[in-house]
């Protein structure tokens, strides 16, 4: 990070002397130009070449969602504001319903449909599967020719590298902060009457200190929150205790340095001295301490009995839980959120610098103007009127601004204009908020943004199919859905003897094998260093 610092201070400075040399030179010319007569003036005016105009065309971008009543109201202010940059240009946006997207996405690209711009997301038309169909262009030489708007938003080429599919820049990030992988444990604040004063503060140290990928270290934290729900539990406050999910995050930390890097929940990598160990994720020794402590707990009584079919929301009835906190404001988001109130500590210091895969646009070869459509994304980047637009529609008519710095709108059904979600394109940080609470979450993002660690294993992606694993992944993953919570169980020890066996049956030496070589690919073209399967 530090280099990164002295590079661009030193750039900062090549950058003035420029700009002072520039004037000096300016002056001269300014000076020279004073002596040439009007007439010879004249002459080298018209000698010029003029800026070639743009021809018409309209960059048709698909979105998932629905058509508000006002949108074309809209699109003409958009479109206005559009060609005062870009002329002759005009944006079109098609909404496809959202339980529809996937489908017609794949139908009109096999069609070879006219889209010139498409919504794209890991959960619904994945990017990388799009890459691998052929059906998505890499659209690096344009983003470095128009889209310098939306390198600044989004954190620049470090970001964008991360964010590769087979080395090319195949899909662009909605930026909506990009930093990850820290938890606080949140109480309610009934729950939390029952706590000693001090103990959160206490917690929050304790925690940190065993901020780390082991048996020790995770049953130091489940040590800790196990007195707390003691506490809790003896002053009558546990309400409905844990629900099914409450404890899951407690697993989830990947470290940038040493600890878990990866998980997929059917092997899990490990970093050590360079080592990158794969293991199978059920059979590590820190998964089967945490399952044998929950059981523990589910036999105590801090679960409901039908847990697994019980509501699976944080509920202001649930005493505890470990969720995300990457902002500093954590608490007052997270209250927001759920709308209750919430205390709570964290359980890391450091934030993981995320990849965008979530949200974001890609390039279909069916697009007939990519260097258009990169320039009036730029503008949706850049432009906050036109983000704001797009998102919240007129000011005065389809929201009020308010003197705290917020916004209100009418409840959704009764919107006129509902517009795109604010995650969905460009940057959140033209965003206008609707609470208090997210004045500045944007902002506290995108500082935590600039100091989050990197996991070094970020770009790597594995695909079952590439590497003829398909049908070992697929029975995998049908095993684990019939075991899982299994530890919500009076038979818990003989159910977990049960799925490793399944799991071995069901292909995981194979499946693993293949993981570990693909991994072992990828460290070792990025000089990372080696890989081993755990004995």
């Amino acid at each position: 990070m530090k280099s990164k610092r002295v590079l661009a201070l030193l750039l900062t400075v090549v950058m003035t002397v420029g700009l002072l040399a520039g004037c000096g030179q300016e002056e001269q010319k300014q000076k020279e130009s004073s002596s040439v007569p009007a007439e010879s003036k004249t002459q080298e005016a018209s000698s010029e070449e003029k800026e070639p105009e743009l021809e018409p065309y309209t960059v048709t971008y698909w979105m998932r969602g629905e058509e508000s009543k006002d949108h074309d109201k809209i699109m003409e202010l958009v479109n206005a504001k559009i060609q005062e940059t870009l002329p002759n240009t005009e944006l079109e946006i098609v909404w496809v319903a959202s339980s529809e997207y996937n489908d017609r996405w794949t139908k009109a690209l096999a069609a070879g449909e006219k889209i010139d711009i498409g919504w794209s997301a890991s959960w619904v038309n994945s990017p990388k599967s799009d890459v691998g169909n052929g059906v998505v262009l890499d659209v690096e030489e344009q983003l470095k020719e128009y889209g310098q708007g939306i390198l600044d938003a989004i954190g620049g080429w470090d970001v964008v590298d991360m964010n590769r599919i087979d080395g090319g820049v195949y899909h662009i990030l909605a930026w909506q902060g990009l930093v990850g992988g820290r938890y606080a444990l949140y109480v309610t604040e009934a729950a939390a009457a029952g706590l000693p004063e001090g103990w959160l503060e206490e917690s929050e140290k304790i925690f940190q200190e065993h901020d780390g990928f082991s048996v020790e270290d995770k049953m130091a934290l489940m040590d800790r929150i196990e007195e707390g729900l003691e506490y809790i539990e003896a002053a009558g406050l546990m309400g409905e205790g844990l629900n099914k999910g409450a404890m899951s995050n407690l697993l989830e930390n990947k470290n940038a340095s040493e600890g878990l890097v990866l998980n997929n929940h059917t092997v899990c990598v490990t970093l050590k001295d360079g080592v990158y160990t794969v293991m199978p994720w059920f059979q590590n020794e820190v998964y089967k301490a945490y399952a044998d402590r929950l059981n523990d707990w589910y036999k105590r009584g801090w679960y409901r009995s039908d847990v697994l079919s019980a509501p699976t929301d944080y509920l202001p009835e649930h005493a505890m839980y470990v969720n995300t906190a990457t902002t500093s404001n954590y608490k007052e988001l997270e209250t927001s959120k759920k709308g209750w109130n919430l205390t709570g500590c964290l359980m890391q210091t450091d934030n993981l610098l995320i990849q965008g895969y979530d949200t974001g646009v890609v390039f279909p070869y069916t697009g007939e103007n990519v260097e258009r459509s990169m320039q009036v994304l730029n503008l949706i980047y850049t432009d906050a009127e036109i983000y704001q637009l797009l998102v919240y529609g007129i000011e005065g008519e389809h929201y009020i601004s308010n003197a705290d710095g917020t916004i209100t709108r009418p409840a959704a059904d009764n919107r006129t204009y509902k517009g795109m979600s604010n995650w969905t394109l460009g940057t959140c940080m033209n965003s206008l908020p609707e609470t208090v609470d997210t004045l500045k979450q944007y902002e506290l993002a995108l500082e935590a943004q600039q100091t989050a660690g990197i996991n070094p294993v970020t770009g790597f992606s594995f695909s079952s199919k590439t590497w003829d694993v398909a049908t070992e992944s697929s029975n995998l993953a049908a095993v684990r859905t019939e075991y899982d919570w299994m530890f919500f169980a009076e038979n818990y020890e003989e159910r977990y003897e049960e799925f490793e066996e399944q799991m071995w049956a069901a292909g995981l030496e194979k499946y693993m094998e293949a993981y570990a070589k693909a991994l072992s690919e990828y460290v070792t073209a990025n000089g990372l260093g080696t890989v081993e399967i755990a004995k």
